[in-house]
């Protein structure tokens, strides 16, 4: 049986290889069966395939986008996460001169993920998120 504070490091190295793209190290922290479960858009994403697919997805709607995880809670069947999600979007410049660079816009939002863990792997992440006013 897995620990909890191993179930907590895998959860932190599938989430740190998917968001440096590295999905052959992303899905080997992930049981192939894997269900990715976007709560606020209703989208499924299921095996190693669909978690690429995910994060593909994500990273390419919020290319700015950072997370700081400030919360982890793990046990032998699954771990829980609070981050804050920071995306920066460019904006263009208002009022009575529209001249000039694009300002920078930051969008805070605190989330949670909750991962079912099987066998030392991710088997089910399920995201939950306020969406930003430009969530596609």
């Amino acid at each position: 049986m897995t620990s909890p504070s191993d179930n907590g490091a895998t959860v932190r190295a599938l989430i740190k290889a998917a968001y440096e793209r590295d999905y052959e190290r992303a899905a080997s922290f992930a049981s192939p069966d894997i269900e990715v479960v976007d709560e606020p858009t209703g989208r499924r994403y299921v095996g190693h395939e669909g978690l690429r697919q995910f994060v593909e997805y994500w990273l390419d709607t919020f290319r700015h986008y950072q997370h700081d995880i400030t919360n982890l809670v793990a046990d032998d069947d699954g771990v829980a996460i609070e981050y804050v999600f920071q995306e920066w979007h460019e904006t263009e410049p208002t009022g009575p001169i529209d001249e000039g660079p694009k300002a920078t816009r930051y969008v805070p939002s605190r989330s949670a993920a909750f991962f079912k863990m099987t066998d030392g792997k991710v088997a089910g992440y399920h995201l939950y998120y306020n969406p930003p006013e430009s969530f596609p």
